[in-house]
């Protein structure tokens, strides 16, 4: 008997790669010298005022959601039952996002 897995899925940070969204979000702003230079340096964000800064702006721009890289090396070998995220723009964005990186609805 084969076992059915019920996994759900975190967004940022387990298939998209926000913390390098993050830390080219702060470059674009002159925020650069604040955040590390790669998002493999990233080990806590600290929810640092310069961090803030960098969320308000782009919290509300699906742009920047819908622009963030697929982290590396990400190939799921089952369908999730669930995708989990905390973002202020539509479900529809982080939807499409999914798909439009090749993962399973």
């Amino acid at each position: 008997m084969r076992k059915v897995l019920n996994v759900a899925l975190d967004v940022d940070g387990v298939l998209a790669n926000f913390s390098q969204g993050a830390i080219d979000r702060a470059n674009k702003m002159g925020l650069g010298p604040h955040f590390p230079t790669h998002y493999k340096e990233v080990k806590s964000w600290g929810m640092s005022e310069k961090f803030s800064e960098v969320m308000r702006d782009a919290w509300r721009d699906e742009e920047f959601w819908l622009n963030l890289q697929v982290l590396p090396n990400t190939e799921l070998s089952f369908t999730p039952k669930a995708y989990i995220t905390s973002r202020l723009v539509p479900s529809s964005v982080t939807e499409k996002w999914l798909l439009d990186n090749g993962f399973p609805e």
